[in-house]
Protein backbone atom coordinates (compact mmCIF):
# COMPACT_ATOMS: atom_id res chain seq x y z
CA UNK A 1 0.00 0.00 0.00
CA UNK A 2 1.10 3.48 -0.93
CA UNK A 3 2.51 5.77 2.36
CA UNK A 4 -0.52 8.60 3.10
CA UNK A 5 -0.60 11.80 3.81
CA UNK A 6 -2.84 12.30 6.59
CA UNK A 7 -4.54 15.96 7.48
CA UNK A 8 -6.69 15.93 11.09
CA UNK A 9 -9.61 18.49 11.53
CA UNK A 10 -10.17 18.51 14.88
CA UNK A 11 -13.32 18.93 16.76
CA UNK A 12 -14.77 19.03 20.25
CA UNK A 13 -18.25 16.96 21.11
CA UNK A 14 -19.88 19.86 22.68
CA UNK A 15 -19.33 21.58 19.44
CA UNK A 16 -21.82 18.68 17.48
CA UNK A 17 -25.42 19.78 16.50
CA UNK A 18 -27.48 17.64 13.97
CA UNK A 19 -25.83 19.24 11.33
CA UNK A 20 -22.18 19.25 11.68
CA UNK A 21 -21.53 16.24 9.34
CA UNK A 22 -23.46 18.21 6.84
CA UNK A 23 -21.87 21.85 7.60
CA UNK A 24 -18.48 20.36 7.25
CA UNK A 25 -19.28 18.83 3.70
CA UNK A 26 -20.21 22.18 2.56
CA UNK A 27 -17.13 24.32 3.81
CA UNK A 28 -14.68 21.13 2.36
CA UNK A 29 -16.40 21.65 -0.97
CA UNK A 30 -16.32 25.88 -0.34
CA UNK A 31 -12.32 25.08 0.02
CA UNK A 32 -12.33 22.92 -3.25
CA UNK A 33 -13.01 19.39 -2.47
CA UNK A 34 -15.72 17.44 -4.57
CA UNK A 35 -17.72 14.37 -4.04
CA UNK A 36 -16.29 11.42 -6.25
CA UNK A 37 -17.90 8.04 -4.90
CA UNK A 38 -18.05 6.55 -1.51
CA UNK A 39 -15.43 4.30 -0.12
CA UNK A 40 -15.82 0.28 0.41
CA UNK A 41 -18.87 -0.08 2.42
CA UNK A 42 -20.16 3.16 1.08
CA UNK A 43 -19.10 2.39 -2.63
CA UNK A 44 -23.25 2.48 -3.86
CA UNK A 45 -24.31 5.46 -1.36
CA UNK A 46 -24.92 9.09 -2.55
CA UNK A 47 -23.03 11.59 -0.29
CA UNK A 48 -26.66 12.39 1.44
CA UNK A 49 -27.46 8.55 2.21
CA UNK A 50 -23.02 8.80 3.67
CA UNK A 51 -23.58 12.32 5.47
CA UNK A 52 -27.00 10.79 7.00
CA UNK A 53 -25.41 7.64 8.27
CA UNK A 54 -22.45 9.59 9.83
CA UNK A 55 -24.73 12.19 11.32
CA UNK A 56 -26.39 9.53 13.22
CA UNK A 57 -23.17 7.90 14.44
CA UNK A 58 -21.74 10.91 15.75
CA UNK A 59 -25.25 11.62 17.36
CA UNK A 60 -24.92 8.81 19.38
CA UNK A 61 -21.04 8.82 20.29
CA UNK A 62 -20.79 5.85 18.35
CA UNK A 63 -17.20 4.21 18.93
CA UNK A 64 -15.56 2.19 15.89
CA UNK A 65 -15.06 -1.65 17.02
CA UNK A 66 -12.20 -3.61 15.04
CA UNK A 67 -13.86 -6.50 15.71
CA UNK A 68 -17.28 -5.20 13.83
CA UNK A 69 -17.94 -4.38 10.65
CA UNK A 70 -20.08 -1.08 11.58
CA UNK A 71 -18.05 1.74 10.87
CA UNK A 72 -18.34 5.53 9.94
CA UNK A 73 -18.69 5.62 6.11
CA UNK A 74 -16.04 6.96 4.41
CA UNK A 75 -16.06 9.22 0.99
CA UNK A 76 -13.75 9.70 -1.85
CA UNK A 77 -13.16 13.13 -3.26
CA UNK A 78 -11.44 15.02 -6.02
CA UNK A 79 -9.13 17.98 -5.31
CA UNK A 80 -7.18 20.11 -7.86
CA UNK A 81 -3.78 18.91 -8.14
CA UNK A 82 -4.39 15.21 -6.39
CA UNK A 83 -5.26 11.89 -7.56
CA UNK A 84 -7.39 11.73 -4.90
CA UNK A 85 -8.35 12.16 -1.38
CA UNK A 86 -10.23 10.36 1.06
CA UNK A 87 -12.05 10.91 4.14
CA UNK A 88 -13.58 9.55 7.15
CA UNK A 89 -14.40 10.16 10.91
CA UNK A 90 -12.29 9.21 13.84
CA UNK A 91 -14.00 8.54 17.23
CA UNK A 92 -11.95 6.11 18.82
CA UNK A 93 -11.22 7.87 21.71
CA UNK A 94 -15.30 9.28 23.12
CA UNK A 95 -14.13 9.82 26.54
CA UNK A 96 -11.68 12.82 25.31
CA UNK A 97 -14.58 14.76 24.38
CA UNK A 98 -12.87 14.94 21.17
CA UNK A 99 -13.30 13.74 17.75
CA UNK A 100 -11.55 14.40 14.02
CA UNK A 101 -12.42 14.05 10.12
CA UNK A 102 -8.87 12.59 8.90
CA UNK A 103 -8.25 13.25 5.04
CA UNK A 104 -5.58 10.93 3.10
CA UNK A 105 -3.76 12.26 0.19
CA UNK A 106 -0.95 9.97 -1.21
CA UNK A 107 1.96 11.21 -0.13
CA UNK A 108 4.25 11.12 -2.78
CA UNK A 109 2.33 13.68 -4.05
CA UNK A 110 3.40 16.46 -1.38
CA UNK A 111 6.70 14.97 -0.48
CA UNK A 112 9.68 13.48 -2.72
CA UNK A 113 11.45 10.77 -1.96
CA UNK A 114 14.17 13.01 -0.17
CA UNK A 115 11.87 14.45 2.50
CA UNK A 116 11.47 17.57 0.42
CA UNK A 117 7.68 19.51 0.91
CA UNK A 118 7.43 20.53 -3.46
CA UNK A 119 6.28 23.69 -3.25
CA UNK A 120 3.18 23.49 -5.96
CA UNK A 121 1.40 21.09 -4.43
CA UNK A 122 2.28 22.51 -0.68
CA UNK A 123 0.52 25.86 -2.17
CA UNK A 124 -2.53 24.13 -3.18
CA UNK A 125 -2.88 21.93 -0.07
CA UNK A 126 -2.55 25.73 2.38
CA UNK A 127 -4.99 27.21 0.45
CA UNK A 128 -7.17 24.15 0.83
CA UNK A 129 -7.22 23.80 4.90
CA UNK A 130 -7.15 27.70 4.98
CA UNK A 131 -10.34 27.43 3.08
CA UNK A 132 -11.59 24.50 5.34
CA UNK A 133 -10.49 26.48 8.54
CA UNK A 134 -13.81 28.63 7.95
CA UNK A 135 -15.80 26.47 9.55
CA UNK A 136 -16.55 27.79 13.13
CA UNK A 137 -16.54 24.58 15.23
CA UNK A 138 -13.18 23.71 14.34
CA UNK A 139 -10.76 23.62 16.90
CA UNK A 140 -7.44 22.74 15.14
CA UNK A 141 -6.29 21.16 11.75
CA UNK A 142 -2.83 19.17 11.92
CA UNK A 143 -1.16 17.19 9.14
CA UNK A 144 1.24 14.00 9.46
CA UNK A 145 3.02 12.17 7.38
CA UNK A 146 3.23 8.30 7.17
CA UNK A 147 5.82 8.36 9.82
CA UNK A 148 5.67 11.31 11.72
CA UNK A 149 2.79 13.26 13.44
CA UNK A 150 -0.10 12.57 15.50
CA UNK A 151 -3.13 14.19 16.12
CA UNK A 152 -2.86 16.37 19.27
CA UNK A 153 -5.60 17.75 21.05
CA UNK A 154 -5.55 21.89 21.06
CA UNK A 155 -6.65 21.94 24.31
CA UNK A 156 -3.55 19.81 25.33
CA UNK A 157 -0.84 22.03 23.82
CA UNK A 158 2.27 23.19 25.96
CA UNK A 159 5.88 23.47 25.80
CA UNK A 160 6.09 19.02 25.15
CA UNK A 161 3.23 18.85 23.47
CA UNK A 162 3.31 20.53 20.02
CA UNK A 163 0.83 20.16 17.11
CA UNK A 164 1.32 17.53 14.32
CA UNK A 165 2.55 20.40 11.76
CA UNK A 166 3.95 18.68 8.92
CA UNK A 167 4.33 20.94 7.10
CA UNK A 168 1.47 23.01 8.75
CA UNK A 169 -1.09 23.13 10.95
CA UNK A 170 -4.01 25.72 11.41
CA UNK A 171 -4.29 26.76 15.63
CA UNK A 172 -6.16 29.74 16.90
CA UNK A 173 -4.15 32.79 18.41
CA UNK A 174 -4.76 31.50 21.89
CA UNK A 175 -3.72 27.88 20.96
CA UNK A 176 -0.18 29.87 19.31
CA UNK A 177 0.33 31.56 22.70
CA UNK A 178 0.58 28.28 24.52
CA UNK A 179 3.24 26.80 22.24
CA UNK A 180 7.27 27.61 22.84
CA UNK A 181 9.24 29.56 20.30
CA UNK A 182 11.73 27.70 17.84
CA UNK A 183 9.95 25.04 16.42
CA UNK A 184 7.59 27.04 13.72
CA UNK A 185 6.65 29.41 11.79
CA UNK A 186 3.51 31.50 12.37
CA UNK A 187 1.42 34.10 10.32
CA UNK A 188 -1.92 34.94 11.10
CA UNK A 189 -4.15 34.37 7.59
CA UNK A 190 -7.85 34.84 9.03
CA UNK A 191 -9.75 36.96 11.65
CA UNK A 192 -8.35 34.27 15.27
CA UNK A 193 -6.20 31.81 12.76
CA UNK A 194 -2.89 31.05 12.65
CA UNK A 195 -0.74 29.03 10.35
CA UNK A 196 2.30 26.87 11.71
CA UNK A 197 4.95 25.91 9.30
CA UNK A 198 7.42 23.64 10.72
CA UNK A 199 11.08 25.04 10.71
CA UNK A 200 12.33 21.59 10.28
CA UNK A 201 10.78 21.52 6.73
CA UNK A 202 12.27 22.55 3.59
CA UNK A 203 10.00 23.65 1.19
CA UNK A 204 10.96 23.73 -2.53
Amino acid sequence: MPAYFSIFIEFERKSITHKTVSELAFYLRHAGLTFREGYLAAAEMTENEIISRNQLLLDTDFEPDPDEEDDYYQTVYDLDGFSSVRGMFLNNYPDSGRFAYELLIPEDEIINGKGIVMRGPAERLLRFLMGVWHMPSIQTIQTATETKGELVPGAEFGKWKLPAANPYALVSEIQRKKLPEGYFDAQTFHVGGIVLTNLNYIIM
